[in-house]
């Protein structure tokens, strides 16, 4: 029974998993569009945003569960693991960005 319950929750991860990326290949796509109106709008069709249009919209085909396309570069990626890594603070050589003064209660109590 409980091979079952595990195998079962395993089907319904992945279902879950591909609704996701289906959900974010969609947002994906909207931005990409709009990308595109704000360029036409503003003249800024070059060459190389052109260019950029055609591969972010094959990013969104590799990424979309239903159409799954092949990317070369990508091919060894799992796509339910892919992540944006977050930045670097933009003061962190700072000292009053250090994180004693972004936590200290003087400081927010001013």
């Amino acid at each position: 029974m409980q091979e079952r319950t595990q195998k079962e929750l395993k089907h319904f991860n992945d279902m879950l998993d591909q609704a996701v990326r289906w959900r974010k290949a969609k947002d994906l796509r909207a931005y990409i569009d709009e990308r595109e109106k704000n360029a036409m709008a503003k003249n800024q069709m070059t060459d190389q945003f052109k260019r950029w249009l055609i591969w972010a919209r094959k990013k969104a085909d590799w990424y979309d569960p239903f159409i799954d396309a092949k990317d070369k570069l990508l091919k060894h990626v799992e796509k339910d693991k892919t992540r944006v890594e977050k930045s670097q603070p933009l003061f962190e050589d700072d000292s009053f960005f250090e994180s004693n003064h972004r936590q200290s209660k003087s400081f927010y109590h001013r």
